[in-house]
């Protein structure tokens, strides 16, 4: 027979039995719950991810890609256009193979070495253009970006050629005024100094002296001012005052401040405009002087005695030309494209001598940019320069009226 106490046990354990297995399987039914709950987490960290980056990638001027060393995984159009990348190198090419005629600095293995505390930089230069690279290790594999086990690195393109351009212009600048200051002075300096050591007791060269000292005090403050207006100018960004002007006048009165100048070297000025009618311009008059003195001033510089000046000023419509031609020394081809450089001078020694201080041409192309025009030079070495200047007219009613 059998116990009761037995079977009363027996009973109590099977079922016992049953409820720790009915926990297991809650358990492990919990467990895949959690673990289908953490991937869905997962796949929608990484989509939340994606959809960042292609949100940032549409809206940036740099470059952005991620890369797992083996493949592109991401890529902006502005990457693909930095790199000169086509869209069939991002998707057949390796990325090493794809980047490394760019700069042996984009390889994976380079940019994992590169990376510090989770982050690098390099500054690469390519054709010619330069850029600054930026790019940090994406440590958590989520699934995201790579099937691997390669750790995707996130790279980010920045062009910064405008930038270098711009500090190696204003290197070039201060050297320069640097340059153009330290002429004058160091003449200043030396007849300052032979005049105090005794040659102040011969008076004929002690008003030579001074007139060489005053002369280079002069350019000095030429230069002086032209740096002052060139600054002003462009501080202003074209909101200088502005009004409708008749350019006519303005070019008769520009030609009669000059008329000295010119019958000095026994120069003729021809004007071939008709005085009477009208060219009415939008302009900062005082600014647009400036320009036709700079022009016809340089005319005569490099004019030879009783050579001549031809002055036109064309009509239309759109716009108001005023062309000024001389049959002076010219200008060399190869200078043409650079005669609006700030400094440049074709023959510096004759242009120091003249007084110049190397930034007129540059003023000028300054205000006239300013007044949403253009100036041209064409000249032949030997047989002269004309120079034209376009603007556009106040309005077509008065670009062709007439004066009674």
């Amino acid at each position: 027979m059998f116990r009761l106490d037995v079977l009363v046990s027996a009973a109590i354990a099977a079922a016992f039995g049953a409820l720790c297995g009915l926990m297991l399987i809650f358990v492990f039914l919990g467990r895949m719950d959690n673990l289908d709950a953490e991937r869905d987490e997962a796949e929608e960290r990484a989509d939340s991810m994606k959809r960042l980056l292609d949100a940032v990638s549409a809206h940036t001027e740099d470059g952005i890609y991620v890369t797992d060393g083996e493949m592109f995984l991401r890529i902006n159009d502005k990457a693909m256009e930095y790199l000169r990348l086509a869209e069939e190198d991002t998707l057949s090419e390796m990325y090493d193979d794809a980047v490394r005629g760019v700069s042996p600095m984009l390889t994976y293995k380079e940019l994992l070495a590169g990376v510090t505390e989770g982050k690098g930089e390099v500054e690469i230069e390519y054709g010619r253009s330069a850029y600054r690279v930026r790019y940090t290790a994406l440590e958590e594999q989520d699934g995201g970006f790579s099937a691997t086990d390669r750790i995707p690195v996130l790279v980010m393109v920045t062009d910064i050629t405008a930038t270098l351009n711009a500090e190696d212009i204003q290197i070039d600048f201060v050297a320069n005024v640097s340059h153009e200051l330290k002429t004058p002075l160091t003449t200043v300096k030396a007849y300052s100094e032979t005049l105090l050591e005794g040659g102040q007791n011969d008076p004929e060269m002690t008003r030579d002296f001074l007139e060489i000292i005053v002369s280079e005090a002069d350019r000095m403050d030429r230069l002086v001012k032209d740096l002052l207006l060139l600054t002003r100018i462009e501080s202003d960004s074209g909101e200088s005052v502005k009004a409708d002007n008749d350019m006519v006048t303005l070019v008769k009165t520009a030609i009669k401040k000059m008329s000295i100048a010119a019958n000095n070297k026994d120069i003729t000025i021809n004007k071939f405009f008709d005085e009477k009618r009208a060219a009415m311009v939008l302009m900062n008059r005082d600014r647009m002087e400036q320009v036709l003195l700079n022009i016809i001033s340089n005319a005569i510089k490099y004019t030879n005695e009783k050579g001549r000046i031809d002055i036109d000023v064309v009509l239309s419509h759109e716009s108001v030309k005023v062309m000024v031609s001389d049959n002076g020394v010219g200008i060399p081809e190869k200078a043409l494209s650079r005669v609006f450089e700030r400094f440049f001078r074709v023959d510096k020694a004759r242009s120091r001598n003249m007084g110049g201080s190397g930034l007129g041409l540059a003023i000028s192309k300054q205000i006239i940019d300013e007044h949403e025009g253009e100036i041209e030079i064409d000249s032949k070495y030997g047989r002269g320069t004309t120079v034209t200047i376009t603007l556009p007219a106040a309005s077509p009613s008065r670009g062709m009226r007439g004066i009674e």
